[in-house]
């Protein structure tokens, strides 16, 4: 519905403490490659498939129907080494906050990504930014811990940008 900058969206989170912050601040900028702020310059472009995935390999396991989601609260995925809360159940409690790659790669673009794991039963109650929740989940959902700290582009399917034919996503 709009007339221009209808192509997708900027997210653009604030990096933050590691073990979370009451608040973060952020932007939301319509519109990809229509203007100086909200061009694809140095990032990365990922083409999606159809139902809008990207595969991720981690732990040697390549999850083919993984996608960026900025309401989901956490990351998730299928790693059985880590611990599991007893109390909040679907959720990692390691011991200490551990550091994790996984390689994100999708029409011959990849691009490795560093995130942290940390335990969802010492998270501070008082914090709704919280970097380093993660938990089980079938597909790799890079949920909005991933935003924080970078700029990610989101297209619309059907619509253009110079990044490539859409849908794409782009960090």
């Amino acid at each position: 519905m709009l007339p221009t900058n209808d192509n997708g969206v900027v997210i653009s989170l604030q990096s933050v403490d590691p073990i979370g912050q009451i608040s973060a601040v952020g932007t939301l900028v319509f519109g990809i490659d229509t203007n100086a702020s909200n061009s694809i310059t140095s990032e990365s472009v990922f083409k999606l498939d159809a139902n809008g995935y990207l595969t991720t390999t981690y732990a040697g396991r390549a999850y083919t129907q993984s996608f960026i989601d900025s309401g989901s609260n956490g990351l998730f995925f299928t790693d059985y080494t880590l611990t599991q809360c007893s109390y909040s159940l679907g959720f990692y409690c390691p011991s200490s906050d551990l550091t994790k790659t996984a390689t994100i790669s999708s029409g011959g673009t990849s691009k490795t990504v560093t995130f942290k794991v940390g335990s969802a039963e010492a998270l501070s109650s008082s914090y709704a930014v919280q970097p380093n929740l993660a938990g089980m989940g079938s597909s790799f959902d890079w949920g909005l811990p991933f935003f924080y700290g970078r700029k990610v582009f989101v297209s619309i399917s059907g619509k253009s940008v110079q990044g490539g034919t859409t849908p794409i996503v782009a960090f």
